[in-house]
């Protein structure tokens, strides 16, 4: 088997880099550096922005504040590309941004010497790059059915990711969903569900590992949830019910906020009234294992709907790193973890099963949480996709 190395790399991200949560593109990419030159292009705009939004327009600030330094070298061979976009999505802004991108990217690629490198691209909106640069290979890793995002005009993305499914070499997935309708378009379609960085998350476990000053007064159990909080994602009605019935316990989220409309900001306001609720906000990845450590139960309270169907979130291996009992939402994507974790259907279940999983006094089923866990890392995971690959002989 042939492995990725001195290879130039042009991934098309669609998620910032100094993201807190990493998601699989910085896990996969900063990995892929140590042997081979990337140009990471951070996030663009999926959707119009709300300019009534705080969240939005925070955002917007944001990336015009990182616009001093567009291009900037994060590792010794990747650099982070921060492309200026205009936040709206008619076709007239489309084509504008379309052309902005593509000076931006000419201009990062003969700074870093880049002249006809990979494209592994998370997002379709890539397609426009195919018709400007020449691509030794192109890879859609495709992560989310990014059609069902609210806000996304969802006849646009699915007219050109359909064609650049067609125009790609090769197509990773990380659900059985995205595979199935993938599949259809692209033979060359894997299944390759996301993985965790268990080095840093089995740290959960350590004696050595400090729980977070903002907890550490603590007493009470902890139910715990890391990642986004997201209308679109995350049952934000089922946490309140959560915080409501377990008042004897410390509700404890770990992440951005990402609101903006009326109803998901009442909602929050709701969540945030309760005493037992501890929202703690954006933290570093290196704080992470130490609120993980805290947690007695942790939480995937996910929506069931047309986006999260095709869903396989990350959370699932970091947690089950840490060999903490899991209550998970019963999404098809992760139905196969139903032996490690604790699934359920309903709000009734969802809460019945944090009750037990609280007193949960089961090595076997510890140790065999931590024991996959350890079989699905990232080092792991691009092993598998250099197998196909180097099968593929597009390295």
């Amino acid at each position: 088997m042939k492995r990725l190395l001195n290879k130039d790399v042009l991934c098309f991200a669609g998620a910032d880099w100094n993201n807190p949560l990493w998601t699989n593109r910085q896990h996969i990419m900063s990995r892929l550096a140590s042997g081979n030159r990337i140009i990471y292009v951070e996030s663009i705009a999926l959707r119009s922005a709300n300019l009534t939004s705080g969240a939005d327009v925070g955002r917007i600030i944001r990336k015009l504040k990182q616009l001093v330094s567009p291009l900037r070298k994060v590792q010794d061979t990747l650099w982070v590309l921060t492309p200026f976009i205009i936040p709206f999505n008619a076709r007239l802004f489309r084509l504008l941004n379309d052309f902005l991108l593509f000076l931006q990217i000419s201009v990062a690629m003969k700074y870093v010497g880049f002249s006809k490198p990979i494209l592994w691209a998370y997002l379709p909106q890539a397609l426009g790059l195919i018709r400007r640069f020449s691509f030794s290979a192109i890879i859609y890793h495709c992560v989310d059915e990014y059609s069902a995002i609210p806000g996304v005009s969802g006849d646009y993305f699915k007219k050109i990711e359909d064609e650049f499914i067609r125009q790609s070499n090769v197509v990773f997935v990380t659900s059985m969903g995205l595979l199935e309708s993938k599949g259809k378009q692209k033979k060359e379609t894997y299944y390759l569900p996301n993985v965790a960085d268990y080095e840093l998350f089995s740290k959960a476990r350590s004696p050595e590992t400090t729980i977070p000053a903002i907890l550490s007064n603590n007493s009470k159990s902890v139910i715990g949830y890391i990642g986004n909080l997201c209308d679109h994602k995350v049952d934000i009605e089922l946490l309140i019910a959560v915080a409501d019935t377990f008042r004897e316990s410390n509700l404890v989220i770990v992440g951005p906020i990402w609101g903006g409309d009326n109803k998901t900001d009442l909602l929050i306001n709701d969540l945030k009234s309760y005493t037992n609720v501890s929202m703690c906000g954006a933290q570093s990845r290196e704080l992470l294992p130490g609120f993980l450590k805290s947690f007695s139960v942790c939480l995937v309270p996910y929506k069931f709907n047309n986006y999260t169907k095709n869903c396989f979130p990350l959370k699932i291996h970091e947690y089950l790193a840490s060999g903490k009992p899991v209550v998970a939402s019963a999404l098809s994507a992760i139905r196969d973890y139903s032996e490690v974790m604790y699934f359920s259907a309903t709000k009734e279940e969802f809460l019945g099963n944090i009750r037990i999983a609280m007193f949960e006094n089961d090595n076997p089923k510890r140790d065999k949480r931590i024991q996959l866990a350890s079989h699905n890392t990232w080092e792991n995971r691009i092993l598998s996709m250099e197998k196909i690959l180097s099968e593929l002989k597009l390295i």
